[in-house]
């Protein structure tokens, strides 16, 4: 496996969004870690941002699992979402840069995002967790906490 960045710096959230489309199944068990990565990136870049975790009806259990989890700060046992958001400029990114007009349960802090992702149960496995080593290298994103 090699890395996949054809760009010699990623300047912009554009081209982060388009660097992050161009994983293999992102969208399948990467969002939460593509979140994370434009989070962070767009906290280097002093840009605030939001994680935004959106549930479908069949993961209700994980969005009271989680929404415990945020009420009581205790961030062990955090578990994944349906799908993981960035809001950014009062719009939601996915992790292939779509917007999305779908309204979020809640808005998750990094640390349980961190702890979430940790827990590889619940997050689809089409994604191959390797590509995390060359997310850090080209977007130049600590992700050594859910590096597992």
């Amino acid at each position: 496996m090699k890395s996949i960045n054809s760009m010699k710096q990623i300047k912009t959230f554009l081209q982060l969004r388009r660097y992050l489309q161009a994983i293999p199944y992102i969208d399948e068990g990467g969002c939460g870690i593509a979140a994370l990565t434009m989070f962070r990136w767009l906290k280097q870049h002093q840009k605030p941002s939001e994680i935004v975790y959106f549930y479908n009806d069949r993961s209700m259990d994980s969005f009271l699992t989680n929404e415990s989890i945020l009420k009581y700060g205790i961030f062990v046992g955090a578990v994944s979402c349906s799908h993981a958001y960035v809001r950014f400029d009062d719009k939601l990114y996915d992790p292939n840069g779509r917007q999305t007009d779908s309204r979020q349960h809640h808005t998750v802090t990094e640390a349980l995002a961190v702890e979430s992702i940790k827990n590889k149960v619940g997050w689809s496995s089409p994604f191959d967790r390797d590509f995390i080593q060359f997310i850090m290298e080209d977007t130049g994103v600590d992700l050594t906490d859910v590096k597992i």
